[in-house]
């Protein structure tokens, strides 16, 4: 618990000490937090669409204690703008409350329907509220409300990939775990998202995602990783981008 809480950074000295009481010890633990804001910029490569530029940057307690608001974009042949506020997000925090809204935009240079004049595009805006259970220190459980508007497609195409715009609500469902034994580089433990969303008003569309990694420790310095992402989407109005993995900070479509 000690290592878990020191990993993720808030804190410039995790202690602990234990206080003798009558019928038992309680565990106490003294922490010292300290300022973690962060800004990065990076480079990734992926074929075929190329270098792409990533920014992030992440400002700890900036409205209220325990508050942090995360923004992140991509330029690149994918580019994605995605911005975070998350309020709760301190050690002994019961509910996380989290808003997002996200841009993206990317073509599908893999596929280029018959008769149309180039690779369909993907162009998604969405703004979101969740309000989220802690359980425990191991993940949490919530529920989120999105609006979102796209214009996927390409002119000339057929009905599948035609240019269509949309706007939707959905709500959403989450649950998330996580055992890792710390946050960078873990060595035992492993980690599950549960997430289901179906389409609010008129719209017919429902979308389902599993996605679960692990850990298997290989020696006494070096441990594998596997990861498994599975998803199912179905309904009328389905959105064309709801049929690939997009989304704020996601690494790829």
């Amino acid at each position: 618990a000690v290592q878990r809480v020191y990993s993720t950074g808030r804190f410039d000295e995790v202690s602990f000490r234990v206080v003798h009481r009558a019928g038992g010890d309680d565990l106490l633990l003294d922490l010292t937090e300290g300022n973690r804001d962060v800004v990065g910029v990076g480079v990734r490569y992926d074929t075929p669409r190329g270098a792409a530029l990533l920014v992030g940057a992440t400002v700890n307690d900036w409205l209220t204690p325990g508050s942090r608001a995360m923004l992140t974009a991509r330029l690149g042949d994918e580019l994605q703008y995605d911005g975070r506020f998350l309020l709760g997000a301190g050690p002994e925090a019961t509910f996380l409350q989290t808003y997002r809204a996200t841009f993206t935009r990317t073509a599908l240079p893999h596929v280029r329907p018959a008769g149309a004049p180039g690779a369909p595009m993907l162009d998604v805006s969405e703004v979101s509220a969740q309000i989220a259970r802690v359980l425990g220190h191991a993940g949490y459980i919530g529920a989120e409300l999105t609006y979102g508007r796209s214009n996927d497609g390409v002119r000339g195409a057929d009905s599948l990939f035609a240019l269509r715009p949309l706007s939707y609500t959905t709500f959403g469902g989450e649950l998330a775990l996580d055992t890792y034994n710390r946050l960078f580089a873990p060595t035992a433990g492993g980690k599950v998202l549960l997430r289901g969303e179906r389409a609010l008003d008129a719209r017919e569309f429902v979308r389902e995602y599993v996605g679960a990694q692990g850990v298997l420790p290989a020696g006494p310095s070096v441990a594998l990783l596997g990861r498994v992402d599975v998803g199912y989407a179905a309904g009328t109005d389905l959105p064309l981008h709801d049929r690939f993995f997009l989304g704020g900070s996601a690494p790829s479509t």
